[in-house]
């Protein structure tokens, strides 16, 4: 796991700072090719290690990495280290997981973490005391608040919604979190809104549009406002019948035995 950290020393006499210029730290195997927000000069350390093992990655500004794409970005880096686009801001103190991606303009708060190999889309928004698991992906336009727990293999589509308070006022002093848990496997379809305090059980779907307000047990697709329970879904996401049905043994797609939902 990798934390990026604020690093307030004075950079070596071979490091030009820049106007703007500003140092992580991130550890503890090796240098790590952190892309930190609007930086016109880019350096990692390990951390622990001693000042001379601090590396001088290279100057890249913001509007050259904007007129390349990003892909052949990717492909030229070591995956096996977090990759952060540069118009992205990665607080001091968030913990991003070896392998994982993050794309242009999302915002990670100190304090989150993110487990390894996970990507994390466009204009994404991950708080304070966030999980996410390992290999999650999470699509463009989402808000993960505090509060919310992703386990292993989530996928969040585009512009679902997390909310963390059931009775929010913008003039109230404080107010209460809520929290919210998708366990692992789960699937949440694009426009969701996922209303605090329930929890998604392994392997469910959450259906396109759909608002829950309840619990979902694992592999039930549920779906419409509110969320109501439709079908028995597979490991691989396909239908396998009605909850009043009985099931194949076999998931006709792929295969998998069915024995093991719980019901």
């Amino acid at each position: 796991m990798i934390e990026v950290r604020r690093d307030d020393r004075e950079p070596r006499s071979s490091v030009r700072r820049s106007r703007g210029t500003q140092s992580y730290a991130c550890g503890p195997a090796d240098a790590v090719p952190i892309l930190a927000h609007g930086l016109a000069e880019l350096r990692v350390v390990i951390l622990g290690a001693s000042a001379g093992a601090e590396e001088h990655v290279g100057r890249s500004s913001v509007d050259e990495m904007d007129r390349r794409s990003m892909e052949p970005q990717i492909e030229d880096l070591d995956i096996s280290t977090p990759t952060i686009h540069p118009t992205a801001i990665a607080e001091p103190g968030a913990i991003v997981g070896e392998g994982t991606r993050i794309w242009h303009g999302s915002h990670l708060r100190a304090g989150c973490r993110i487990g390894r190999d996970c990507t994390i889309g466009f204009v994404v928004y991950v708080d304070t005391g966030v999980r996410i698991g390992d290999r999650c992906k999470i699509q463009n336009h989402v808000s993960l608040y505090r509060g919310v727990t992703l386990e292993d293999d989530v996928f969040v589509g585009p512009s679902a919604t997390f909310t963390n308070d059931r009775f929010p006022r913008a003039d109230s002093p404080t107010w209460d979190v809520v929290p919210t848990h998708v366990a692992s496997g789960a699937s949440i379809g694009a426009n969701a809104t996922i209303v605090c305090g329930v929890r998604i059980g392994s392997r469910a779907m959450i259906a396109a549009g759909a608002v829950v307000t309840a619990d979902v047990p694992a592999h039930v697709l549920v779906r419409g406002v509110p969320a109501r329970p439709h079908a028995w879904v597979c490991r691989c996401g396909r239908p396998l019948g009605g909850l009043d049905e009985t099931l194949p043994d076999r998931c006709p797609h792929c295969g998998w035995e069915t024995a093991s939902i719980p019901r």
